[in-house]
């Protein structure tokens, strides 16, 4: 009994070098800009991927992910031509309930990005 009631309290403690550490990491604005930026880079890179593919992708106001319409209206066969022509493997829409578009997560580096978009270029 006595251990069950000191973890109810003591357990949920958390220990000073784990604040100080998390402070220290609060503190540090520098890269979250760092990581704000580069997700923003490679949202540009993707919606210039969706122009070149005939999609009308904008910009998120936040977010990780470009929602792309399908050009023909289904994402399916838009997730097949990003895959065949640019290499990019992208969630058909239909899994979120929203089949005319694409979801493309903005993890890849931007090199490859880079490399997605000369692709998409090439095959027009």
């Amino acid at each position: 009994n006595f251990l069950r009631e000191v973890r109810k309290h003591a357990g949920l403690m958390v220990p000073g070098p784990v604040q100080a550490a998390a402070i220290a990491a609060w503190e540090d604005q520098t890269h979250v800009d760092e990581q704000r930026n580069r997700y923003w880079q490679r949202l540009n890179l993707l919606v210039e991927i969706a122009a070149a593919t005939g999609s009308t992708a904008q910009l998120p106001e936040g977010g990780f992910y470009l929602w792309a319409p399908a050009p023909d209206g289904n994402g399916w066969s838009y997730a097949t031509h990003l895959a065949e022509t640019t290499g990019l493997l992208v969630s058909p829409g239909e899994l979120y309930n929203a089949p005319e578009y694409v979801r493309i997560a903005a993890v890849q580096p931007e090199d490859r990005l880079q490399l997605a978009l000369t692709r998409s270029r090439c095959s027009d």
